[in-house]
């Protein structure tokens, strides 16, 4: 029995650290608050061997030097016993730019709740910046 829990909480630790590598990455250049950085990273991120897949929602003019943007991005995990069933976590980048730099950014990750026998969406925030 032991041995069995060890089991379940290795496996769910490496798929935690598996899909939280790539929110930890996103994260990592945010904080640079460097936009030419981050416009590479999301150019790059979408990369169907590791499951990750990212598109931009909208970017738009707000004023004469910022912009506004929403970015998804998305890890797969397949599951080890059976990989054609996988967890999927939806990450979401609300910012404010100028050409070069972040004035602001909002990193948030996809949840559901049940309310009233219905589920529903809301993203949870992991880091903000003002």
């Amino acid at each position: 029995m032991n041995k069995l829990i060890a089991i379940l909480l290795i496996s769910a630790f490496l798929t935690n650290s598996t899909h939280a590598q790539i929110q930890n990455e996103v994260k990592k250049v945010l904080k640079t608050k460097d936009f030419v950085e981050f416009e590479k990273l999301s150019n790059n991120l979408t990369d169907r061997k590791k499951h990750l897949r990212s598109h931009w929602k909208y970017i738009r003019d707000l004023t004469f030097n910022f912009q506004e943007g929403v970015f998804f991005f998305t890890k797969s995990v397949p599951k080890k016993d059976n990989p054609s069933i996988s967890s999927v976590y939806t990450y979401r980048v609300g910012i404010i730019t100028t050409k070069t730099k972040i004035a602001f950014y909002e990193l948030s990750e996809k949840k559901n709740k049940k309310v009233n026998n219905n589920r529903e969406t809301y993203y949870e925030i992991i880091d903000i910046s003002l």
